[in-house]
């Protein structure tokens, strides 16, 4: 039999099991939370993109890459992809000329969206669920060299919608004819999920 101090330390050694189990669930759950959101958040921004019609291009091209499109620009053959597919474009090679940027604030030229829209030539603008509407006071436009006159250099516009704890967030960023340049940010405590 036991006797007492072999007993308090038989229980505290199988609290300490019971802890580093517990410890271990939640672990396992805010991954798997962690990453459906991820899926979700993706899924949600493919449906709000994938539901735009793309765009028939205005140019003449011609030649087997471009069938359908003919030299006098009648492209009644021109067959865009169903609506609710995604197509993606491979990137030959990514530049880092953008890496570091600095935006002069002022070189910034303010843009409403819809000019944003325009310029870009796609309207970005995601259909997402009413609870995490788009954050207000959202400056969009383009930076031009020379204080706003010279060429651009930059062109990119953020939309970032949120809850109101911030427990729901999506940020969708474009930019007309590059590869959009993010950066990654971890937030403390994510270190280890």
């Amino acid at each position: 039999m036991k006797n007492s101090e072999e007993m308090v330390n038989s229980l505290l050694q199988r609290r300490a099991q019971y802890a580093a189990r517990q410890k271990r669930k939640r672990t396992v759950i805010a991954c798997t939370a962690a990453s459906l959101c991820c899926v979700c958040l993706i899924a949600l921004l493919g449906f709000g993109i994938g539901n735009r019609e793309p765009a028939v291009p205005d140019q003449t091209l011609e030649g087997p890459e471009h069938p359908g499109i003919n030299e006098t620009g009648d492209n009644t053959a021109y067959d865009p992809a169903p609506k609710d597919k995604i197509v993606i474009h491979a990137i030959d090679s990514i530049s880092s000329s953008e890496m570091g940027i600095a935006l002069m604030l002022d070189d910034f030229v303010e843009m409403t969206r819809e000019e944003m829209i325009d310029y870009i030539g796609l309207d970005y603008i995601p259909d997402v669920p009413g609870d995490i509407p788009l954050r207000e006071n959202q400056h969009c436009g383009i930076y031009r060299r020379n204080g706003g006159t010279g060429e651009v250099y930059y062109d990119g516009d953020a939309l970032s919608y949120h809850n109101e704890d911030f427990t729901r967030w999506v940020v969708l960023r474009v930019q007309k004819g590059k590869a959009v340049f993010v950066d990654q940010n971890y937030f403390n405590g994510t270190e280890e999920k």
